[in-house]
């Protein structure tokens, strides 16, 4: 999945309100960022309560964005998110 020069990564910043849930959202050390990178073709980049997903591919981009949002959701909702269910919404996104 080598990206040519000629293609610019399209992007989009997520911006959550409650820090504290990002961090379960990411996981530790960023695990469960680093799992979507690695199975949707994402660059998933965190600022404070910002995420900001880039990829040369708009529906990449929009997968991402979708699956954070959802998994957001549920980190809000109580529900403790680990590895196994970011690896199963990977598959399912």
């Amino acid at each position: 999945m080598a990206q040519s020069a000629a293609e610019p990564l399209k992007s989009v910043r997520l911006e959550f309100p409650d820090n504290d849930k990002v961090r379960a959202l990411c996981g530790a050390h960023s695990e469960h960022l680093k799992l979507i990178e690695k199975r949707l073709g994402v660059q998933i980049g965190l600022r404070g309560g910002q995420i900001v997903v880039a990829t040369a591919e708009e529906a990449r981009l929009r997968l991402a964005e979708g699956l954070l949002k959802e998994l957001y959701d549920l980190v809000v909702e109580g529900y403790p998110l680990y590895l196994e269910d970011v690896d199963q919404a990977t598959k399912l996104a």
